[in-house]
């Protein structure tokens, strides 16, 4: 192999790996894309040969020399050098003479022998004749013969193949031309069936155009018939998605199906390019607002919980990972959001673009290329339009031309975020002595210092929260007041207790009351509390004549006891001082408690006598000295 074909190697390597996709198969149509000073002297030398002595050529070479010349002369057009000329000068007839190189010389093999057309492909046939007279556009001559070929359908029997770069019905043999109709047919019909390429694409211009079976479609129908072609062959040869997945997008936003193209805008973008934008959203409403109400503090437009998560969603460090989040995310959410509102007021001071700009750059309009790669035919100049996809993307149209607006600096997570996040979360562990410790952590002298005021403001304030807590604490404790029924009775029988202490003679022989009346309210306190099993002695009392004097009554009633029997029987227990095994006798009939038996006494007591009668003492309950001869007299009674 010589150099020059060394170097031409080298050259389509090289474009291949830029992803040219002309040199891919190193020849377009019929001629080599590179071609050396060699090959090009033979050609002229065969041309001449052809030119002195025709004759002598076989039909193999004179249609590699027809060709050679561009199939000018076929077609009736201008020289070669004429057809040179004339498209430097800017004209359109010698860039569309050029094209109609109609088959390769493989292709004039294939064509042999050659295949009867139905009378409608002769139609289209006729139409590309036409079309090179009146100078027709190739897009505009491929919707025409689409159109005219919307409905039609065949069944003929094609076993070959066709490959070529932006494929239409002149670009293809009699052979291939009907093969694709057939192979359409099948499809619209259900069975769809891999191909060749060149027809996906075929077929993919004539819906991306709005054609269908019944001819131009509505927009609605033309998109789902795009979209549902699409789908449907790119799982026979997923080649086709990377076109057709703009080509929808585009079909939508061009015709103005907002939902469809804001669905298909981030399907194209991936599962994480509607949560990048609106990251971006809340990052850049904060910049704005922050900067027109300069004067309003930062920390009172967005919360931490949208900051901190647009935050994590856009920066290379997955902190919305990191361990220290887990051990205290209360303190890394603070100290993230509080870092990134210190340094945009500090980039909008003393910077020249803010910190937004500084790492996301700035939203800018750029051309944008409808349906690019696709032979596309607009209806007519496409009115004045805009349309918002997503919170950060804006395709418009003016004067026909489209632009698309968003942050073309940023395509995937940031890099300088992500840096400031590390470094935030590293020196919050090493501050709070967590490991390990994280590595290759970089960031300038003044951004260390925001995010240690960061921590120290941090801490503080966690300090003054405990503080808060514990006061509020102790507050609560202090006003919160509860009270034991159960330790009343106790209560009152040490006030009586003091109270007696407390009295002389003369005071507790004023204070006693009459034993009358004492035993009439102590009736009257067992009829409420014992109810019917207590008989009603004031029944049986006879009654006082009206006339009779208060000297002619009779003597008062013996007290009735207000005590139960069970009480009884414990009392007299404590009167003979009986042992501790006969109380629990009684304690066992009663089904209480030493304790309990003593508290229902003693209350029944205090509202009989005005004072409790038993007490603690050191061989258990004994009754008080002062009041030992009532009980007595009123147990025996």
């Amino acid at each position: 192999m010589g150099y020059a074909q060394r170097l031409i190697g080298r050259i389509l390597a090289d474009e291949r790996a830029r992803g040219n996709r002309l040199a891919d198969q190193k020849v377009y149509r019929d001629e080599p894309i590179l071609r050396t000073g060699a090959d090009l002297l033979k050609d002229r030398t065969r041309n001449g040969a052809s030119a002195k002595h025709p004759s002598k050529l076989s039909s193999g070479e004179m249609l590699t020399t027809s060709f050679s010349r561009g199939h000018l002369a076929r077609a009736g057009q201008t020289s070669p050098r004429t057809a040179s000329t004339t498209h430097r000068r800017g004209n359109r007839v010698a860039s569309y003479a050029w094209e109609q190189r109609t088959t390769s010389v493989n292709d004039a093999y294939e064509c042999s022998p050659s295949v009867e057309l139905p009378p409608l492909l002769q139609e289209l046939r006729a139409l590309e004749r036409k079309a090179t007279e009146l100078i027709l556009a190739e897009n505009q001559l491929f919707v025409e013969q689409a159109l005219l070929a919307a409905s039609y359908e065949d069944d003929y029997e094609f076993h070959g193949t066709a490959q070529r770069y932006f494929p239409t019905y002149r670009g293809l043999t009699d052979q291939q031309l009907r093969g694709y109709f057939a192979w359409r047919t099948k499809a619209r019909k259900g069975n769809l069936e891999k191909t060749s390429l060149s027809f996906a694409f075929l077929h993919l211009y004539e819906l991306a155009n709005s054609i269908g079976p019944e001819g131009a479609v509505p927009p609605e129908q033309g998109l789902r018939n795009l979209e549902g072609f699409y789908r449907a062959y790119a799982k026979l040869d997923e080649r086709i998605e990377r076109y057709a997945r703009e080509w929808c997008r585009d079909y939508a936003i061009y015709h103005g199906l907002h939902e469809d193209a804001e669905r298909l805008f981030y399907e194209a973008s991936g599962k994480t390019g509607r949560v990048h934008d609106e990251a971006l959203a809340v990052l850049q409403d904060f910049e704005e607002q922050a900067t027109r109400e300069s004067e309003a503090p930062a920390n009172s437009l967005i919360s931490d919980a949208r900051l901190f998560g647009a935050l994590a969603a856009l920066s290379s460090y997955r902190i919305d990972q990191s361990r220290m989040l887990r051990e205290d995310e209360e303190a890394v959410r603070s100290i993230v959001c509080g870092m990134w509102r210190s340094l945009s007021a500090y980039y909008r001071t003393q910077r020249k673009h803010s910190l937004f700009e500084s790492l996301f750059g700035v939203r800018s309009a750029m051309p944008y290329a409808m349906f690019r790669s696709a032979v596309f035919l607009p209806q007519g100049k496409h009115p004045d339009a805009v349309m918002e996809i997503g919170p950060v993307t804006r395709f418009i149209c003016a004067n026909g031309r489209w632009r698309c607006e968003r942050l073309y600096h940023v395509t995937d997570r940031s890099r300088k975020l992500g840096a400031l996040l590390k470094a935030a979360d590293d020196r919050l562990r090493e501050r709070l002595g967590v490991e390990p410790r994280l590595k290759d952590v970089s960031a300038p002298k003044y951004v260390m210092r925001i995010i240690d005021k960061q921590i120290d403001a941090a801490m503080e304030k966690r300090q003054a929260q405990a503080e808060d807590e514990e006061r509020a604490r102790l507050e609560a404790e202090r006003r919160n007041v509860s009270i034991d029924f159960s330790k009343l009775s106790g209560i009152r029988a040490e006030a009586a207790l003091s109270c007696e202490a407390l009295l002389v003679d003369e005071e507790r022989a004023e204070a006693e009351p009459t034993p009358t009346a004492a035993h009439i309210e102590a009736t009257e306190i067992d009829e409420i509390q014992v109810g019917p099993s207590t008989p009603h002695h004031a029944e049986e009392a006879p009654l006082l004549s009206e006339a009779g004097s208060e000297d002619d009554q009779p003597s008062p009633v013996a007290p009735t006891s207000p005590f139960s029997p069970a009480e009884t029987a414990y009392l007299r227990c404590l009167l003979s001082g009986a042992e501790a095994a006969e109380r629990k006798v009684a304690l066992s009939d009663a089904g209480v408690s030493e304790p309990m038996m003593m508290d229902a006494i003693n209350e029944k007591a205090l509202d009989e006598i005005g004072d409790v009668i038993l007490e603690e003492g050191d061989d258990g309950p004994v009754i008080l000295e002062d009041y030992l001869e009532d009980v007595r007299g009123i147990v025996e009674a």
